[in-house]
C-alpha cells in the first residue's frame, strides 16, 4: 500500500494516479523535391542565366508545394493576367520620332497646359472676409449699429460663428459684450463688432 492510500483510505481508484508507460513522439515524414542548379558557366551571357533562372522551381515543401502550384495556375482568384501596354514604349516613340524628322514630317510640339484666364479675384469686406460669404454677412451682423446675438446670427447664417469674433479680436478689431434680458429668465449677450 502507498503511503496516501493509509493517510486517506477512501480514496477511490479511478482518482489514484497510475503511471502509464509513454510512448515516443511520431514523427510526420516531411517531402522535399531537390532540384540542381545549373552552372553559370554553361551560359554565356546573363539573360540566359535569368532566364534559367527564372524557369528553374525553387524547393518546397508538403503543403507550401501545393498552394504554390495553385497560385500559379491562378487558383482562389490570386492570379491576375497582365495588363498590355496602351501605347508604344519611350524607345518606339523615340524612333518614330527619329523617322518622322528624317521624312519632314514633324507635327508641331504642343505645349505642356495651356494657361486659362486668372481667375478674377472675389472683392474681399471690411473684415477680410469674401463678399457674400457666411463669415462675411456674419460680421456685417455683429458689426451692425445694433450688434447681434448669437441666436440671431444662427438664425440668419446657419450658425454662430463666434470662432470669427476671436479671430477678429485677434487681429486687433474689438468685439463688446452686452449682457441684456432674454425669453424667461436667462440673459443673452448682445456682440458689437467694430
Amino acid at each position: 500500500m502507498n503511503d496516501l492510500e493509509e493517510e486517506h483510505p477512501g480514496i477511490p481508484d479511478f482518482l489514484k494516479r497510475t503511471e502509464a508507460p509513454k510512448a515516443p513522439p511520431v514523427k510526420a515524414p516531411v517531402k522535399t523535391e531537390v532540384v540542381t542548379m545549373a552552372r553559370m558557366s554553361e551560359f554565356e551571357d546573363e539573360t540566359e542565366v535569368e532566364d534559367a533562372e527564372a524557369d528553374m522551381p525553387v524547393p518546397v515543401k508538403g503543403k507550401a508545394k501545393a498552394k504554390a502550384k495553385a497560385k500559379a495556375n491562378g487558383a482562389n482568384g490570386t492570379h491576375k493576367p497582365a495588363k498590355a501596354a496602351k501605347g508604344p514604349t519611350k524607345a518606339e516613340a523615340a524612333a518614330n520620332l527619329a523617322k518622322a524628322k528624317a521624312k519632314g514630317k514633324v507635327a508641331p510640339v504642343k505645349a505642356d497646359k495651356a494657361k486659362g484666364k486668372p481667375k478674377a479675384k472675389t472683392p474681399l469686406d471690411d473684415f477680410g472676409f469674401r463678399e457674400g460669404s457666411v463669415k462675411s454677412s456674419a460680421a456685417a451682423m455683429y458689426a451692425s449699429k445694433r450688434g447681434a446675438t448669437l441666436n440671431e446670427v444662427k438664425d440668419k447664417v446657419g450658425s454662430i460663428q463666434l470662432n470669427l469674433l476671436k479671430a477678429l479680436e485677434e487681429k486687433g478689431h474689438k468685439v463688446k459684450k452686452v449682457k441684456e434680458d432674454g425669453d424667461g429668465n436667462r440673459q443673452v449677450t448682445r456682440y458689437f463688432l467694430s
